[in-house]
């Protein structure tokens, strides 16, 4: 069983959705099937990694994320700004 977000969690997540137009709240309703559900992420977090298995769809509502690849050397190049 997962535990519900602290209270003011929940309204955060709930005050950025009521910020969406009603198109976009049908249109994550539809593609979700319900499920959807809002993060937040601070500056400089890991989303998900490269070839790691997809199991969402991440829309940006607000704010900037990079994107990029990295070489089995380890060294990385950022091939998008999106934002």
């Amino acid at each position: 069983m997962i535990d519900a977000p602290p209270a003011s969690v929940a309204g955060r997540k709930r005050a950025m959705t009521e910020d969406l137009s009603t198109e976009w709240q049908a249109l994550l309703a539809g593609v979700s099937k319900g499920q959807a559900a809002v993060h937040e992420y601070g500056e400089n977090h890991t989303i998900f990694t490269q070839g790691e298995l997809a199991g969402s769809v991440c829309f940006l509502l607000r704010g900037k994320v990079q994107l990029s690849v990295a070489t089995e050397e380890g060294k990385e190049a950022i091939v998008a700004t999106l934002g």
